[in-house]
């Protein structure tokens, strides 16, 4: 009994965690979630960084660039980010 005190008290919850391929599992959709909002909040800013420059900085860019078509390419590149952020942190919470 006595050496059964020295033991931690995560060491004595062990043996109820069967089985163990669920721990592993369960620390892969933590990170994920966890890698979830700060990877989201990338994108967003990059995106509300591009929405808020004024429109003389299209007017210097590139002459053969369309700025239309090149804002448009870029926030619809931005959303498919977030769509991909959003649905793995959503599989991540499933698991």
């Amino acid at each position: 009994m006595a050496e059964y005190n020295k033991v931690a008290p995560f060491r004595k919850l062990l043996p109820y965690n069967k089985p163990v391929y669920a721990i592993f599992v369960a620390i892969i959709a933590s990170a994920n979630n966890g890698a979830a909002m700060p990877i989201f909040g990338v994108v967003l800013a990059k995106m509300l960084g591009l929405l808020s420059l004024p429109l003389w900085v299209f007017d210097e860019m590139d002459p053969y660039k369309d700025e239309e078509d090149y804002l448009k390419n870029k926030i619809h590149e931005y959303c498919i980010w977030m769509t991909i952020v959003a649905c793995c942190a959503g599989i991540g919470s499933f698991l």
